[in-house]
């Protein structure tokens, strides 16, 4: 499931740690809604929760984002997403 950098799966690293390019998907398809929104909130949740488990502080820099500092976007989103589904 995960590649062993930093357990991303399907985020692109940009060539500038400064830049952030993200691509975030847990399947190839569109994930329908069945008359309620509580199923992509519950999948939203538990993608940030692997984006914060990941995303932690190390030593003020990010540890799946080698060198850019602690939080990086990712995680500072994920903290938004959680937010918003709390």
């Amino acid at each position: 499931m995960f590649d062993g950098e930093g357990g991303h799966t399907d985020i692109e690293r940009p060539a500038n740690p400064g830049a952030v390019s993200m691509t975030l998907a847990t399947s190839t398809g569109p994930h329908p809604v069945n008359g309620s929104a509580s199923g992509e909130f519950e999948r939203l949740a538990r993608l940030a929760t692997l984006v914060l488990n990941e995303h932690i502080d190390d030593a003020g820099l990010c540890a799946a984002c080698r060198g850019v500092a602690f939080p990086c976007q990712f995680a500072v989103l994920a903290e938004h997403n959680t937010a918003l589904v709390s």
